[in-house]
């Protein structure tokens, strides 16, 4: 008997590698994907501008990166003796203008350079719901606390977002015309303002997402939502605040992600990276055993065998742990 409707794996025509550049924006789902591919060696780069939800902050972000554009003083507001810029989340904010400024130059910066040598973009889209500033009507990426009174409320609409989108994708193409870029909708609830306004503002998310596959070559949706909301379809696969994906399901949803982009050779690859990360985090029972110290050498030469065909996985904090025990 079958319990449960499944997602059909797709396998894409572009495949991901530890020779590719991966860099992920939008939710906190970004930052999921991110660590998972970063535990296992990737080269790259998450949510380097923190959590940003809506489709035009990110595009606006990805431009800002794209021109190594930093803002001005001008830019940087204060609330309750506290420095901020609205295009940035608070992970940027401070006591002083001058931090602020220089941590989003800090912050844009090496999202310039990282974007420079991007091969593979990922942009998950959070809400399609926003906050306008009333003075001037601009979209804001967070409201760092300010009364909700400065601001108006609304959906953005899939033109609004499409617009946005396509904007920034012809210019990335103009800079990085092989490009490849991934789609997909967080599965992280939004209920804040209820069930109903999450379901509406996701369904624009899915269609705009679709509406970029179908605009522009190279770009792919992944189905994150759909495996979580669909196929698991269950508060098991939730953490206790029931909004957002737990443990479980961040693994159905990775394990699917390696099957859509992943090589037989990368994931065997993949494999040998886990089982050094394990045993990294393993904790003996006497670390001067003789046997620990031969685990312990067998991971370096796992490590040096893997940087030979690797030499971009970065395996310096495992290097310096089992180097003590030898």
């Amino acid at each position: 008997m079958n319990l449960f409707t499944g997602v059909p794996q797709i396998k894409s025509q572009v495949s991901i590698g530890y020779e590719d550049n991966i860099l992920l924006l939008g939710s906190c789902f970004s930052v999921v994907l991110g660590k998972w591919l970063d535990e296992r060696k990737f080269n790259v780069n998450y949510n380097p501008f923190g959590t940003v939800y809506n489709p035009v902050s990110i595009s606006k972000l990805l431009d800002c990166a794209l021109k190594n554009q930093k803002p001005g003083r001008e830019e940087v507001l204060e609330q309750n003796g506290v420095f901020y810029h609205f295009d940035f989340h608070s992970d940027v904010s401070a006591l002083n203008p001058e931090e602020v400024l220089l941590n989003i130059e800090n912050r844009v910066s090496s999202a310039f350079s990282f974007l420079q040598k991007t091969t593979f973009l990922c942009i998950t889209l959070g809400t399609s719901i926003v906050y306008r500033r009333k003075d001037n009507n601009e979209v804001v990426a967070n409201c760092h606390k300010v009364p909700a009174t400065y601001f108006d409320k609304n959906f953005l609409t899939i033109e609004e977002m499409v617009s946005s989108l396509s904007d920034i994708i012809t210019k990335l193409r103009e800079k990085l015309p092989q490009l490849a870029i991934l789609f997909t909708v967080s599965p992280v609830r939004h209920i804040k303002d209820g069930l109903i306004e999450n379901n509406r503002s996701k369904s624009r998310l899915i269609e705009v997402a679709h509406i970029m596959t179908e605009k522009f070559t190279n770009i792919i949706y992944f189905p994150s939502y759909e495996i979580v909301t669909d196929q698991l379809r269950d508060y098991r696969f939730y953490e206790k605040d029931l909004i957002h994906p737990n443990e479980m399901a961040h693994q159905e949803i990775t394990d699917y992600f390696s099957n859509t982009f992943l090589s037989e050779n990368t994931k065997s690859t993949v494999q040998k990276t886990e089982k050094i990360r394990s045993a990294y985090h393993h904790r003996p029972q006497f670390e001067t055993h003789i046997d620990y110290k031969r685990m312990c050498t067998a991971q370096l030469e796992q490590i040096k065998n893997l940087q030979i065909e690797n030499p971009s996985m970065d395996f310096k904090k495992e290097m310096e742990y089992f180097s003590k025990y030898i």
